[in-house]
């Protein structure tokens, strides 16, 4: 046998067909998913600048705090009191929230089986 049968013929059909209407619900089962993902950007935007305002408060708590360093004596900043104040002043200097990263849409894989069912030789070149 050197070709598909009717038979052959007509089940690879069928599948195409079941392949394309479960292709179509797997199409349609992604629009909601990327609307969502669209929605949790949003919200992780507004997350993120939330965590930019903090950056910003400890910053400028750090550059207060940075201020009083600055106005006291060397020996005060020497001692155990004024090196503890330093080191907590560094601590927030150096403290900073990354943003969250945003989601990517939800790729719809690609489904051209049915596709390449149909473009399936049907008999062999002799």
């Amino acid at each position: 046998m050197h070709k598909f049968s009717k038979a052959d013929i007509e089940r690879i059909s069928e599948l195409r067909s079941k392949l394309r209407e479960a292709a179509d619900e797997i199409v349609t089962a992604y629009g909601p998913l990327n609307s969502e993902v669209a929605n949790i950007n949003t919200l992780l935007e507004a997350y993120n600048q939330l965590l930019t305002e903090a950056n910003g408060v400890i910053e400028d708590i750090a550059s207060e705090v940075q201020s009083e360093i600055d106005d006291k004596s060397e020996k005060w900043q020497e001692g155990d009191r004024g090196q503890a104040i330093i080191d907590w002043q560094s601590d927030l200097e150096n403290f900073e929230f990354e943003a969250l990263e945003m989601l990517d849409d939800i790729e719809v894989p690609e489904l051209d089986h049915d596709g390449q069912l149909e473009n399936l030789p049907e008999q062999a070149n002799v």
